[in-house]
C-alpha cells in the first residue's frame, strides 16, 4: 500500500519558480496521475529510462520520496531497466488539474500557458523539450529541433516560441491520434532556441542540454546568390535553382570564385532573365562578350 507524501505537497499551488515551472512541463510531456478514487488517493507517476535516473532522482528528492528500479521488455523481447517515481498526493492532483492540465492529456485541451508567468514560459518549455523533444544532427545549418504533443498544445507552444524568438511560422504535421509535430530548423533559428531554453537553466535534461550545446555553430555566411558554406570544411558549394529543381554546380575556395560560378550558371540555366552577382574585377554581359573564368575546385 502507498504511504501519503508530506513533503512539499503545495509544489504546485502557485507556478513562480523555474523549478515548478520546469517540472510542470515536464509532467505535461511524460508524467501521468491518476484520480483519487475510493480508498486510493492520487499518484502523480514517472517512468523513465534508467539512464535519466539522476534526473528523476532531482524530482524525487523534492517530495521526500524513494526510486523505485524495475525491468520491462519491448515489443522485441528486449529488456530495459526503468526507473520509477511516485508521490501519492490528492492536493497535487487537484493543483495540476486546476492549471488547465486535464486527464487524460492527449485528447483534451491543456489551457495551462494562463496559469505560468510569461518570464517561466521558456523553463516549462525546456520541461516539455525534455520530455517530448529532440535535437538532431552534428552542425546547427542541418540539425532539426522537434517537439511533439497535444495538437491545440503544440499549437500554443509554436505561437509563443515564434512570437518570443520571431522564428518562421513552419507547419505542423498532425496524426491520426491527434499527436503533432513541431519542428525548427537553420543555424539562426537554432541559436536562438538554444539560447532561449538554456541561457540562464539550473534544471534540464543533461544528455539533451550536452546534445544541443554539442551541435557545431556555422555562423559562416555568403554574401552571394546561390553561394553557401559547405558542409564540414571552410569552402563554399554552389548551386541554382532552375525548373523547380535545385541544381549542383560545384564547390570552391573562395566566395569570389563561387560567386563567379555562380554567375555562369544563371547565364547558362536564366539567359536573359539572369540576376547576377556583383563581383568586383568581374565583368559580364549577359549578350555576347567574353567573362572571366573561374576554376572548379570540388
Amino acid at each position: 500500500m502507498m504511504r501519503y507524501n508530506k513533503t512539499n505537497l503545495d509544489f504546485f499551488e502557485k507556478i513562480d519558480t523555474e523549478s515548478k515551472a520546469y517540472w510542470l512541463g515536464f509532467f505535461v510531456a511524460d508524467g501521468y496521475i491518476s484520480a483519487p478514487k475510493y480508498r486510493h488517493g492520487a499518484v502523480l507517476t514517472f517512468n523513465l529510462s534508467a539512464v535519466d535516473g539522476q534526473h528523476l532522482q532531482k524530482f524525487a528528492d523534492i517530495f521526500d520520496v524513494p526510486l523505485k528500479h524495475r525491468t520491462s521488455r519491448d515489443k522485441n523481447g528486449i529488456e530495459h531497466l526503468i526507473v520509477r517515481c511516485d508521490v501519492c498526493s490528492n492536493r497535487i492532483y487537484f493543483d495540476i488539474i486546476n492549471k488547465g492540465i486535464p486527464t487524460p492529456k492527449t485528447f483534451n485541451y491543456i489551457n495551462v500557458f494562463p496559469h505560468i508567468p510569461t518570464e517561466l514560459i521558456h523553463h516549462f518549455i525546456r520541461g516539455v523539450f525534455d520530455g517530448d523533444g529532440s535535437i538532431s544532427g552534428k552542425s546547427m545549418r542541418r540539425s532539426l529541433f522537434t517537439i511533439c504533443g497535444n495538437h491545440s498544445f503544440i499549437a500554443d507552444i509554436k505561437r509563443i516560441m515564434i512570437n518570443a524568438l520571431h522564428l518562421s511560422n513552419v507547419k505542423t504535421s498532425t496524426s491520426p491520434s491527434n499527436i503533432s509535430i513541431l519542428v525548427w530548423g537553420g543555424n539562426d533559428q537554432l541559436v536562438k532556441i538554444r539560447n532561449w531554453l538554456y541561457g540562464e537553466a539550473t534544471i534540464y535534461l543533461e544528455r539533451k542540454r550536452n546534445r544541443f550545446m554539442g551541435v557545431t555553430l556555422n555562423n559562416r555566411k555568403s554574401k552571394y546568390r546561390g553561394v553557401q558554406p559547405a558542409h564540414h570544411t571552410n569552402r563554399w558549394e554552389v548551386s541554382i535553382c532552375t525548373n523547380y529543381k535545385n541544381i549542383y554546380i560545384g564547390t570552391f575556395d573562395t566566395q569570389e570564385e563561387a560567386a563567379i560560378a555562380y554567375n555562369d550558371a544563371a547565364i547558362k540555366y536564366h539567359g536573359d532573365r539572369a540576376i547576377l552577382n556583383d563581383i568586383s574585377g568581374h565583368l559580364l554581359t549577359i549578350k555576347g562578350g567574353e567573362h572571366r573564368k573561374y576554376k572548379d575546385n570540388g
